[in-house]
């Protein structure tokens, strides 16, 4: 299921973010983080949750998401200090800026 994220189109299939016809690959945890706070626009989404539905049973250290959120950034050009498509809220988690808008009839897919 594809979905618009601003301007953004998100292929989380073929783990791609497009803009302007340029096709930019992530790896599958960093669009799975990003399908993760996709599913919550709007709301401060916090590191264990994110955890829990992206590593599910396997632990990995905050480095691990730290490292997905630092790909996602640089795929959609975003910065740290003034960021237009992710917010990091200290201590409690991400938060996405843009509206999502998903290309099956508007609805969030549940989890998988």
């Amino acid at each position: 299921m594809q979905f618009l994220l601003g301007q953004w189109l998100i292929r989380p299939e073929m783990d791609s973010i497009v803009c302007e016809g340029q096709a930019c690959h992530v790896s599958p945890k960093a669009m799975e983080v990003l399908l993760c706070l996709a599913r919550h626009p709007g709301e401060v989404v916090g590191k264990d949750e994110i955890f829990k539905e992206v590593w599910q049973e396997t632990f990995v250290s905050d480095d691990s998401l730290i490292r997905c959120v630092g790909e996602l950034r640089r795929a959609f050009q975003d910065g740290v200090h003034e960021p237009t498509v992710i917010r990091t809220i200290a201590k409690r988690g991400y938060l996405l800026l843009l509206p999502v808008v998903w290309n099956e009839g508007d609805v969030r897919p549940s989890l998988s």
